[in-house]
């Protein structure tokens, strides 16, 4: 699952899943030495590594509330597919930003150099009103296309979500954490380099 989610967003760094809190903590430090880490976790043996995340994502359905007070993202879904199509949004967010900003600052720009090309100083005002008025549509209509942002990984239930493990197996006495032993790794828990 960590590696269909790395490839749907373009994570070339290889992930980490299936591995003891201590080791999380450490990936996480390690990896936060070259660029932001994001961590993927649903148990309470995550919450370090969430926090010591530059974006801790916490699986919000059966997740416990250690990680999800941890983490600075919940998902409120056990289908990853969401996480590759929040990152999908986030960068188009992104890109939309950016453009608008830069139109906006041409438009600014546009009644200096039509008072300096034309040497019509009478017209500035209006100039400078419709640069305004262009640049607030721009803006507008820019940011209203994001409203029709489609989910592309997540677009057909996967079924992680239909059912809810609610069956209580006991557990084996020398399965149970104890002095000297950590508790088993989340299956859910995966941490990467973005």
């Amino acid at each position: 699952v960590a590696r269909a989610v790395c490839a749907a967003v373009g994570i070339r760094a290889p992930p980490r899943a299936g591995v003891a809190p201590s080791e999380k903590l450490l990936a996480i430090r390690e990896w936060a030495k070259a660029g932001p880490v994001a961590m993927v976790g649903d148990g309470v043996n995550d919450g370090p590594a969430l926090a010591a995340a530059d974006v801790g994502i916490a699986m919000g359905v059966q997740g416990t509330a250690m990680a999800a007070e941890a983490a600075g993202v919940v998902l409120m879904t056990n289908d990853l597919r969401k996480l590759a199509d929040a990152v999908v949004g986030a960068r188009r967010c992104t890109r939309v930003m950016m453009v608008s900003v830069a139109v906006a600052l041409v438009l600014k720009l546009a009644p200096f150099a039509f008072m300096a090309a034309a040497g019509a100083d009478r017209y500035l005002i209006v100039v400078a009103v419709a640069s305004d008025v262009l640049g607030i549509a721009w803006v507008l209509l820019a940011a209203m296309s994001l409203l029709h942002i489609k989910p592309r990984y997540a677009a057909s239930p996967c079924g992680a979500n239909d059912t809810v493990n609610t069956e209580l197996t006991p557990a084996k006495e020398d399965d149970a954490p104890g002095p000297g032993k950590a508790a088993p790794p989340s299956p859910a828990a995966a941490a990467v380099r973005v």
